[in-house]
């Protein structure tokens, strides 16, 4: 409901308009294609993934988050999303009443020639990405006038190229992404994840991607 929600504002990409016909075009393949119907003839399907991605996220220490964020742990929903190829994303969103709902959704989700659901080490990274998210990007929201202007000159004199070829196209990426890996990348340090080798190598590697000040 985009009058109530304003789920928009979530993305700068996208005008009233375009969020409008979107959902409009969403519920007519939903009806269209039968989904539900769909949906209920693949229930165990659908059962055995959540199932599966439960075990993930009982390996959350959703007391790291309390202590670095200084807010409670907080997920209301975590949307696992089959048919949505790569794309993963949090969005956090209030109600009329100011009630707050922080939720995700993971879609690298595989299967192996049995069709059954395969979750690797990426899929739980992907999740504490996502969740870190929720905390930091109101942070970065709060601070986006203070970060603006050296955001805009490392976009358009250093970054802005590379970001693009991964699909970060607005110069607020720099914080919203770059400091949301660094929350995440501290998750893993203090974790023991990954020996300090291969946390190195994963830095550098979303150094390559733009987010250049992450070491």
């Amino acid at each position: 409901n985009y009058e109530e929600y304003g789920v928009d504002k979530h993305d700068w990409d996208w005008s009233e308009n375009e969020f409008k016909e979107c959902v409009r075009l969403l519920n007519k393949f939903y009806k269209d294609t039968k989904f539900h119907q769909f949906y209920l003839s693949n229930r165990s399907f659908y059962n055995s993934i959540e199932r599966e991605f439960q075990e993930l996220v009982d390996q959350i220490d959703t007391a790291w988050f309390r202590d670095f964020f200084g807010m409670s742990y907080k997920m209301d929903n975590i949307w696992l999303v089959p048919a949505n190829g790569v794309h993963n994303f949090a969005i956090s969103r209030k109600d009329v009443a100011g009630n707050k709902y922080n939720n995700c959704a993971i879609a690298s989700l595989f299967t192996n020639a049995a069709g059954e659901v395969i979750f690797s080490e990426g899929t739980f990274q992907t999740l504490i990405h996502e969740i870190c998210h929720n905390y930091t990007s109101p942070i970065c929201q709060q601070n986006e006038a203070f970060f603006k202007e050296i955001c805009d000159t490392l976009y358009n004199t250093k970054v802005g190229k590379v970001l693009r070829a991964n699909a970060y196209g607005d110069p607020g990426a720099f914080t919203y992404e770059g400091i949301n890996r660094l929350c995440e990348f501290y998750y893993y340090q203090t974790h023991n994840t990954f020996d300090s080798v291969e946390l190195d190598r994963r830095i550098h590697n979303d150094e390559t991607k733009g987010f250049i000040w992450l070491e």
